[in-house]
């Protein structure tokens, strides 16, 4: 069919029949535009309960956050405040959550130590403050190996343009389990890095001493505000099946991947695993998630499967609940790293200072105060003048850092 409209339409060109390819054109684009697709706002606008929760033999202080779902248009957390939370084992032992009055919708408890034993389960029932009640399965604490190391390759990813590679760390993992354990897992990583302002603080103009409408510029040496450390969880999910594995280990499994384009490989990293061994039925609901993150975007995409929770409505089956309660031991690794070999950072953003306009701090107001000042180079004058740029190119912590050194910064 459209070869024998190619031809059809390369004849008519060859005779200069403009009125009848004009036609064709013009049919055929009718006839073969897309629709624009707009969501059905209305079909499942209802919010949904979010279940956050892993209980594991490690921790002295045990954590469930509950939440609520928001429009896919404006996202944002939606905590579930008002809640009765307990955690019930088959010993008929109950363990009693309280809200956090600075964190809403995160509820802690305390699990005896003698209960966080290999073989016990357990599972979550909460009741909401409008009379709503949710329970989960049981969960079977499993135990867990530990993790035999953690290292890294430099490398050179592929990125959407095929004239553009990605330099940066990919990240992998080795452990070896007792054929007796499970053969479920799945890891959490918390990364940790340095990283510096563009500019550290010498000047900065702000109110007088002997009158708070007028400014001033004050020379001062500031480093304190030049180094923070941030600290945040991968996003992406990590699990494994080692189910079709001849041993329960495996070697040079893929975490995550750093590049060179930001400070976090700059000056030092550190990653803390988290190795969870977990059930079976855990195990397929983050499978799927993962599988659901990956195969997600395109028009023709398969859709996206429903990943079933553990939890349900007591009173509303047919009700659908996000999220897992997962019961699991749980061991730990940190490594630290810097001076990475192969990794030059020719794309970390830094701030560029502008020179100052005239009259421009006489003007300023005293909420944009302080105004940082650095000295730049002016072709014009041939000579050093004054200049500023944003606050965040000067304090770190606007960066979303702190500047504590963490506990463990110095252990290598």
């Amino acid at each position: 069919m459209l070869l024998q409209f190619s031809e059809i339409f390369i004849r008519e060109i060859m005779s200069g029949h403009r009125t009848f390819i004009l036609t064709i054109l013009i049919g055929y684009l009718a006839v073969s535009c897309v629709e624009r697709y707009y969501p059905d706002m209305e079909a499942d606008s209802s919010s949904r309960i979010v279940v956050d929760a892993v209980i594991n033999d490690q921790d002295s202080i045990q954590q469930v956050r509950l939440s609520k779902t928001s429009p896919p248009f404006y996202p944002k957390i939606l905590p579930l405040t008002g809640c009765t939370v307990t955690i019930n084992d088959i010993q008929n032992n109950e363990f009693r959550f309280q809200e956090l009055s600075g964190q809403p919708g995160v509820y802690e408890g305390i699990i005896d130590k003698s209960a966080l034993q290999i073989g016990n389960k357990f599972r979550l029932h909460f009741s909401t403050s409008s009379g709503e009640e949710y329970e989960s399965g049981y969960e079977e604490l499993l135990p867990c190996p530990p993790v035999d190391s953690v290292y890294y390759e430099v490398k050179s990813v592929l990125t959407n343009d095929p004239d553009v590679d990605l330099d940066g760390a990919q990240f992998y993992l080795d452990f070896k389990a007792p054929e007796n354990y499970g053969r479920y897992y799945r890891w959490q990583i918390d990364e940790t890095w340095e990283y510096h302002s563009t500019f550290k603080i010498r000047m900065y103009y702000a109110a007088s001493e002997n009158n708070p409408w007028v400014g001033k510029i004050y020379k001062v040496i500031i480093d304190s505000l030049f180094c923070c450390y941030k600290i945040q969880t991968v996003d992406d999910i990590f699990v494994l099946s080692t189910t079709g594995l001849v041993e329960n280990s495996c070697r040079k499994y893929k975490l995550h991947f750093v590049d060179d384009h930001t400070q976090k490989l700059m000056f030092k990293y550190s990653l803390l695993i988290k190795q969870y061994s977990i059930s079976e039925n855990a195990y397929y609901y983050w499978a799927g998630l993962d599988k659901n993150n990956q195969e997600s975007g395109g028009l023709f995409d398969r859709q996206p499967e429903m990943v079933k929770s553990n939890v349900i409505n007591t009173g509303n089956s047919g009700e659908v609940v996000l999220g897992y309660f997962s019961v699991s031991s749980k061991r730990t690794k940190r490594i630290i790293i810097s001076d990475i070999r192969g990794l030059y950072f020719r794309d970390v953003p830094w701030c560029k200072a502008s020179k100052l306009t005239q009259d421009f701090l006489r003007y300023s107001t005293r909420e944009e105060w302080p105004i940082y000042l650095v000295m730049v180079w002016d072709a014009v004058e041939d000579d050093f003048v004054l200049g500023t740029a944003p606050p965040e190119c000067f304090d770190c912590r606007l960066l979303g850092g702190t500047t504590k050194k963490p506990d463990y910064w110095d252990e290598e």
